[in-house]
């Protein structure tokens, strides 16, 4: 808390601790700070996992384990002047590629598998909101089409909300590089984004 004078009145100006400085304190066991980088971060988390899984059910499970995962690696994991995002979104790119991988193996399984011995429980397999689901689906395929530079870009400051100076800093290019392929990224997102929907009202 700091104090400041105004008119001869003596007030109280709120400090607001940065990333880095809350990180410290939760090297040393702090909740209260991870709590603080919880609340800070969690909804940009679960954008960045619902994006690349496509599903937003699938994003809760997965938002759960990056920051546990942040939490139980805290004392070898350190926070650079850009904030706790760089290091929770490189957590949450690690966790869906397992969850990708698993899913996979898991539907090869399935496909394997004898069809008298699958049994279907179509309750729990309809999603509540069909529509968000699949514009998430479009959102993720679009995605994959980018070049990887520009979907680092994409991810970074679309999904998860970094500004420009901070995704360089995480990506370690000029800010100018930065913009440049968010542009480029933009326009090639919204193409693909359109000729998914357009195969969908085929």
């Amino acid at each position: 808390m700091k104090l400041w004078a105004y008119r001869g009145v003596t007030m109280f100006r709120d400090h607001v601790e940065t990333d880095r400085h809350l990180w410290d304190r939760v090297q040393a066991d702090d909740a209260s700070a991870y709590e603080t980088i919880f609340r800070r971060h969690v909804t940009a988390v679960h954008n960045f996992c619902a994006h690349r899984v496509g599903s937003y059910d699938v994003a809760d499970d997965l938002t759960s384990t990056v920051f546990l995962e942040a939490w139980r690696c805290r004392r070898r994991l350190s926070v650079a002047a850009a904030g706790a995002s760089p290091l929770l979104f490189g957590i949450a790119k690690n966790v869906c590629s397992q969850h990708l991988r698993r899913s996979k193996r898991q539907l090869l399984a399935i496909r394997r598998a004898p069809v008298e011995s699958i049994s279907l429980d179509h309750s729990s397999q309809v999603a509540e909101d069909v529509d968000n689901e699949k514009d998430l689906l479009a959102m993720r395929d679009a995605l994959a089409d980018l070049p990887a530079d520009q979907r680092a870009v994409i991810e970074l400051c679309l999904i998860g909300g970094l500004g420009v100076d901070a995704a360089a800093e995480d990506l370690k290019i000029p800010a100018g590089t930065v913009k440049s392929r968010l542009s480029r990224g933009r326009a090639r997102l919204a193409v693909s984004l359109a000729e998914i929907n357009a195969s969908r009202t085929e």
